[in-house]
């Protein structure tokens, strides 16, 4: 049986890459620090160690030479983890067999990849597409699922959850779960099971401090008949679940603030943590290599010649087809006549206001993703944005470039 050795003082982590190898029949042993880890590979003798390099360069350097010093470790490859290096630094490690060192936050299937290859043994993922992601915002951990629910994923967010905790020092975290495009069906019991139960599994959570945004029918049922979590709450839209969580858990806070907080600043807040959610597959490519969506159809709707101008470079330069309008009226006749992947529009228009835009989409039910780009930030009207589907609201201290990127990420995940 082929053995490796992780040595890492992220209990989370280690206990996700243990869990995940030992399925696939490989045998692990981990340890907490360096200053244990020697008589470990000795004892051991391991195909590969894993290390998560939370301390000093210079310690790394007098592990390896330590490790170095006798000839049946020296020969074990390395796979580390850790803080982004110089490209000096990176060479320096390759003399003492480090076959990998992937700065953090890393993506999950990349490094398995990596360990695959040198076991010589499959580890698979889980193919189903599923777009999942976590972000926390005053006090509360957002986790965002749409397209599928993804078995490896989920496990990974067990994991992810303790260490956003962690980071943040949160004594009673709440949680949102926001599902509202996720549509299942009774072949989803068992999933839907795991994804609450891995999030339950810290014990600084609550049920009653989980809330799920959704209206799906199977999802209610489902809660309903489930005594184990008889206290987690589903709820039709972000608005409501915000507003009734912060009005009996943060009573000093302003929920409109939070929800305006929430749509406007999580976009722009960088992955935290040692890995990453989404897999290499959906997140290592550029946008200008997004083999889903290269001919993209964008409306941008914007009176501002600047701005609109602006979108359009960003978008062409991307490959996407961007058609401007300069005014309302004009973009909802070619709404009838003109298929479109996704919309910017602004709220300030000369003839009817961008709201009244939203409004007549949402009458009529309208596919495309919309992203209001705008420089108004009245709380109050984020909120109503949002609440006439808008997907994401952007103000115009954003660049270009950011709008770009929100509007691929999105159409990704509307075609999961």
């Amino acid at each position: 049986m082929k053995q490796v050795l992780i040595i890492d003082e992220e209990s989370s982590f280690k206990d996700y890459i243990k869990d995940k190898l030992t399925t696939e029949k490989i045998g692990v042993e981990t340890t907490y620090n360096i200053r244990d880890a020697f008589t470990r590979i000795m004892s051991l003798l391991p195909d590969v160690i894993v290390l998560n390099v939370t301390f000093q360069y210079s310690e790394l350097i007098d592990f390896l030479e330590q490790k170095n010093t006798n000839p049946n470790s020296k020969k074990i490859p390395l796979i580390l983890l850790g803080k982004p290096i110089e490209s000096e630094q990176q060479y320096q490690l390759s003399g003492y067999n480090v076959i990998k060192y992937f700065p953090t936050p890393l993506n999950i299937d990349t490094f398995f990849n990596a360990l695959s290859r040198q076991l010589k043994i499959p580890i698979p993922l889980d193919p189903t597409p599923c777009f999942l992601e976590t972000k926390v915002n005053n006090g509360i951990i957002f986790v965002d699922l749409a397209g599928g629910m993804n078995l490896d994923k989920m496990a990974m967010l067990k994991c992810k959850i303790s260490e956003l905790i962690q980071i943040h020092k949160m004594q009673n975290p709440k949680v949102i779960v926001i599902m509202s495009a996720l549509s299942l069906s009774f072949v989803d019991a068992c999933n839907l099971e795991t994804l609450i139960s891995n999030i339950l599994a810290n014990s600084h959570i609550r049920q009653k401090m989980v809330k799920i945004v959704s209206t799906d029918a199977f999802t209610r049922k489902f809660l309903s008949g489930h005594t184990e979590y008889c206290e987690v709450e589903m709820v039709p839209s972000l608005d409501r679940i915000i507003f009734g969580m912060v009005n009996q858990l943060v009573d000093t806070y302003n929920p409109q603030d939070l929800i305006m907080e929430t749509a406007m600043a999580l976009d722009q807040k960088p992955e935290e943590g040692l890995f990453q959610l989404r897999f290499f597959s959906e997140t290592g490519q550029k946008p200008t290599e997004q083999a889903e969506i290269p001919k993209a159809k964008i409306a941008i709707v914007d009176n501002d010649i600047t701005s609109r101008l602006a979108l359009d470079q960003a978008f062409k330069a991307i490959k996407m087809d961007p058609e401007l309008f300069d005014n309302g009226s004009a973009f909802l006749n070619a709404v009838g006549q003109k298929v479109f992947d996704a919309a910017i529009i602004d709220i300030n228009l000369p003839d009817i206001s961008g709201f009244d835009i939203l409004a007549t989409l949402k009458e009529i039910a309208y596919s495309a993703t919309i992203i209001v780009y705008s420089s108004i930030t009245q709380k109050e009207l984020v909120i109503q944005a949002l609440g006439l589907g808008a997907k994401s609201y952007l103000v115009k201290t954003s660049s270009p470039v950011q709008v770009v990127k929100k509007t691929v990420e999105l159409i990704n995940i509307q075609h999961l």
